[in-house]
């Protein structure tokens, strides 16, 4: 059988503290790097779809070679002290350096170096905790990971709002150092090196698979498809929706993006801690189904509207039998609205017949004869010069 895992407290409550400190480490900017171009640089959408796109190119590339050497090497605490170190420098050089070239060349190193983060934890977990406890650890390691995303999303709305979007990439300079104080915490005595990497067999004997093994498996090779094709899925909806929220409110992307973040974040906390109870009782397979139906789900619901407040709040719909209105017009209000503000509410100049009725009087609308009187009605609020 398998050794039983025994782990100081310091070394379990410092992955704890990791994993909140990884959570925004481990991609760098991030969807922030996305607002920071829009807002701040104002670069077109091209160009920041090229910068966001090569951490992913770079992150693809580097996973296998990241993994192998994951398994590899057992001084597994330093690969992430020398994965933070590198986020670190590629975030000081984004900000200080803010060229198509620069930005380019640094998310490739960043994204080349963020495979190490979850292979060298999981690593870690399996090496502390034992393959029996792994299921119900990585769903805490999770829980405790969205913690950090809420945390970090929470400062950089507020560093981003109130000081510079600039700020946010002094953030995670701060929380990749925090990150290498805390993984050297973690006693490496406490970590089992075979047991890390899976070495281990159901009864003791040590067993390496081969690269060959891996490649010939057709479970790990549908497996790896369907992670593939999810991300590709998923990556993008969060720095296009922050992108589109930005468009015209330039001191408060940063604000915007966080709420989407932490939203998301509050939801995953507790479900990450369920995914982890439920896989160790019914396997990992029904986890990873409900996840994959439900990402669909979510980008049916960002195509609804593009007001903000509509993304968490009511559809075009409902506002316009609230306006006695056509729900086109709703949708034209929000639109000028994001890209104007309040001014852009009011009528802009035209030939003809000006027009009678305003967005903010409609719902005031009166009726064309009064009909107790029979007269018609004295002129309003509601109704423009």
């Amino acid at each position: 059988m398998t050794q039983e895992a025994t782990p100081h407290h310091r070394s379990l409550w410092a992955l704890d503290w990791l994993n909140v400190l990884v959570a925004d480490v481990k991609t760098g900017l991030g969807p922030y790097l996305a607002v920071y171009l829009q807002a701040s640089r104002h670069w077109a959408p091209v160009s920041i779809g090229l910068a966001m796109s090569a951490m992913g190119f770079a992150s693809v590339v580097a996973q296998i070679p990241t993994g192998a050497l994951t398994d590899h090497l057992r001084h597994k605490r330093w690969m992430i002290v020398a994965a933070a170190a590198v986020v670190a420098t590629g975030c000081l050089w984004m900000v200080m350096r803010p060229t198509l070239l620069g930005v380019l060349a640094a998310q490739a190193l960043i994204g080349s170096t963020a495979t190490i983060f979850p292979a060298s934890l999981a690593a870690i977990t399996l090496g502390l905790v034992g393959p029996a406890k792994l299921a119900e650890r990585m769903g805490r390691n999770e829980a405790f990971n969205h913690a950090g995303n809420v945390v970090a999303a929470l400062l950089a709305g507020l560093i981003g709002y109130a000081i510079a979007l600039e700020g946010i990439f002094y953030l995670v300079i701060v929380l990749s150092g925090a990150t290498i104080l805390m993984v050297l915490l973690i006693h490496a005595d406490d970590i089992d090196d075979l047991q890390a990497r899976g070495a281990r067999t159901a009864h003791g004997a040590t067993h390496i698979s081969r690269l060959g093994e891996l490649f010939a498996s057709r479970p790990i090779a549908i497996f790896a498809l369907a992670a593939v094709l999810f991300q590709c899925a998923n990556a993008a909806m969060l720095p296009l929706l922050g992108q589109r929220l930005s468009v015209g409110h330039d001191h408060g992307a940063s604000l915007y993006m966080s709420a989407c973040i932490m939203v998301a974040q509050c939801v995953m906390m507790p479900v990450a801690i369920w995914a982890g109870q439920l896989a160790s009782t019914q396997g990992r397979k029904p986890v990873f189904m409900l996840g994959f139906c439900v990402l669909p789900v979510r980008g049916v619901l960002y195509t609804l509207s593009d007001n903000p407040s509509v993304l968490v709040a009511m559809p075009n719909l409902r506002v316009a039998a609230e306006m006695c209105c056509d729900r086109h017009t709703v949708r034209l209000w929000r639109t000028r609205y994001l890209a104007h503000g309040l001014t852009g509410l009011q009528d802009a100049p035209r030939t003809g017949r000006p027009r009678r009725f305003s967005p903010l009087g409609a719902h005031r609308r009166p009726v064309a004869r009064d009909e107790y009187s029979g007269t018609s009605p004295q002129p309003s609020d509601a109704m423009e010069p």
